[in-house]
C-alpha cells in the first residue's frame, strides 16, 4: 500500500475513534436544527446547540465542493447558520465542538427541497482558478414575469451546482443588486426600499427612502459604511429643443445607513451634455440611463 493510501486510511480511522469517542465522552450536549428559519434562504439552516461547557463550533457541510466554518464563540447556548446545503439532498453535516479539556465530533443530516423549477440549468464550460478570487460564484436572477418582478441572488459553486439563494418574490418587484458588505451584511434595493439581510435570509433592516427618489441598477458601499446610489428624481426637468422635458435616471445620492436619511445628492444634468443622443432613441427624457457607479 502507497503513502498516500496509508495517510488517507490513517485519517478515517482517526476520524472514526473521535466519531467513537464522542459518543462515549460524558460530555452533554444537543443540537437541534432548522431548515430555512426565516423562509426566504432554502438552503441554509440554523442549529441550535446547548452544551454543559463553553464551546467553539465548527460547521462542516459534506459533499464534493464542502463548506467549513468555524464559530468562536465560548458559549453553552450557541446559535449557528449552516450555508452551502445541496438542493434536494439529504446533507450530511459534520458538528464539532471544541471545549476546554476536549472535542466532540458528531453528524446530522438535514433535508432539502429542490430550487425552483423556473431556476436557469448552469453549465461550467471553462474554470481557471490562477484568475479567480476564492469562493463560489453570485449573481442576480430576474423574472420579469408580465411586470411583477421575481428577484432574487443566487451562489453556485465551480460545478455549477446552486448551493445558497434568497427567494424575494415577496417584493413583487425588481431587487437589485445583490452585495456582500464588509460587514456581512446582504443588501438589495428595490425602487424606493433598502433591504438587509444576513446569510440566512433573517430580515436585518428594511428602509424606505423619499418617494420623490427611485433607485435602480447599482449601489456602491463607501468607506463610512453610506451608499452612493443610482436614482431618478421626481419632477426633475430637462431643456430638449426647446422643450422642458422629465427627465430619468440621472441622479446620486449618498444615504447615512446608520441614520436612514439622505445627506447629499448629485444632479448631472447640471454637469453633463443632457443632449447626447447615445440613448435618446428610446425616451426623449432618458438621456443618461446611469446605470453602473465606480
Amino acid at each position: 500500500m502507497g503513502l498516500k493510501a496509508l495517510s488517507r486510511l490513517a485519517g478515517l480511522l482517526v476520524f472514526v475513534l473521535l466519531l467513537l469517542s464522542s459518543c462515549d465522552s460524558g460530555f452533554n450536549y444537543s443540537i437541534k436544527s432548522t431548515l430555512n428559519p426565516y423562509n426566504i434562504s432554502p438552503l441554509t439552516a440554523q442549529l441550535k446547540i446547548e452544551t454543559e461547557k463553553p464551546c467553539n463550533v465548527t460547521i462542516k457541510v459534506l459533499g464534493k465542493i464542502p463548506v467549513e466554518q468555524t464559530f468562536n464563540l465560548n458559549a453553552t447556548n450557541l446559535e449557528v447558520p449552516v450555508v452551502g446545503l445541496y438542493p434536494n439532498t439529504l446533507n450530511n453535516v459534520i458538528v464539532t465542538l471544541d471545549y476546554d479539556g476536549g472535542l466532540v465530533i458528531d453528524s446530522i443530516k438535514i433535508k432539502t427541497g429542490n430550487t425552483p423549477s423556473h431556476f436557469p440549468r448552469i453549465t461550467i464550460n471553462k474554470l481557471n482558478r490562477n484568475e479567480m478570487e476564492p469562493g463560489m460564484h453570485a449573481c442576480d436572477i430576474h423574472f420579469a414575469n408580465n411586470g411583477k418582478f421575481n428577484s432574487g441572488p443566487i451562489i453556485f459553486d465551480d460545478q455549477g451546482q446552486v448551493r445558497w439563494y434568497l427567494d424575494l418574490s415577496f417584493a413583487g418587484k425588481m431587487v437589485s443588486p445583490f452585495q456582500r458588505l464588509k460587514d456581512g451584511t446582504i443588501l438589495m434595493v428595490s425602487r424606493h426600499v433598502i433591504y438587509e439581510f444576513d446569510m440566512l435570509g433573517k430580515p436585518l433592516k428594511e428602509t424606505n427612502i423619499s418617494t420623490n427618489y427611485g433607485m435602480h441598477h447599482d449601489v456602491q458601499e463607501l468607506p463610512d459604511g453610506n451608499l452612493l446610489i443610482c436614482v431618478g428624481k421626481r419632477n426633475n426637468f430637462i431643456k430638449l429643443e426647446n422643450k422642458m422635458v422629465a427627465s430619468d435616471s440621472d441622479h446620486i445620492i449618498e444615504f447615512d445607513r446608520k441614520k436612514s436619511k439622505i445627506v447629499r445628492e448629485w444632479d448631472l444634468t447640471k454637469h453633463l451634455d443632457v443632449s447626447r443622443n447615445d440613448l435618446n432613441f428610446f425616451r426623449p427624457r432618458d438621456w443618461l440611463h446611469m446605470n453602473g457607479l465606480a
